[in-house]
């Protein structure tokens, strides 16, 4: 803590900074326990649709492609990390867009999304006119359409195995008629104190 002397006005300052760099400090970890609680909610909520399972299939999706998905991302992070360093090190010199790694993968996520800069890709290809058009030629085929492909089919083929298992499944009815049944099983129950 600061002494503050009446004296010496320039620690009033010095007390003062520390308090505010307290408050941000505290605010930004406030804000990433939000992030967390947030998550942890969509989380249960998605785990929540499980009670039935024609509403659960986003778990069910989930669950039987977690094998698949996971090696599908760590596939992906290579390619899509080897590709941020290229662009780091091809362009970073020239453009604010691939200064950094952390500035390339975020201009690679743009381009991933369909969000092309073309302002600065047009100034970019007065620089770089062979290399540019090769990276974006690369980035859009390796990842836009190979790895992009390759995850949907993933998801499908989950979805697949979960729509399969659901019209094989003997025991539920239509979502509707279920929830009939148990209200009025839990009304039976109730007046004939079952």
């Amino acid at each position: 803590l600061y002494r503050v002397s009446p004296e010496d006005p320039s620690g009033y300052a010095a007390l003062l900074a520390s308090w505010v760099s307290s408050v941000f400090v505290a605010d930004r970890f406030l804000h990433r326990v939000e992030i967390g609680i947030a998550l942890l909610f969509i989380g249960r909520l998605i785990g929540m649709f499980s009670i039935h399972p024609r509403t659960a299939l986003i778990p069910q999706i989930i669950r039987i492609g977690a094998d698949d998905f996971l090696h599908f991302l760590f596939i992906f992070g290579v390619f899509y990390g080897l590709l941020c360093v290229a662009a780091e090190s091809l362009f970073g010199s020239t453009s604010y867009m691939f200064e950094t790694l952390g500035q390339s993968a975020f201009t690679n996520f743009q381009l991933l999304t369909g969000e092309w800069p073309w302002d600065e890709l047009d100034r970019l290809l007065d620089i770089h006119a062979f290399s540019l058009p090769m990276y974006l030629t690369t980035f859009l085929v390796l990842v836009f359409f190979v790895l992009m492909s390759v995850f949907s089919s993933i998801l499908l083929s989950a979805y697949a195995q979960v729509k399969q298992a659901n019209d094989e499944c003997v025991v539920e009815q239509a979502m509707p008629l279920d929830l009939i049944d148990v209200s009025w099983s839990t009304l039976a129950g109730a007046f004939q104190g079952w």
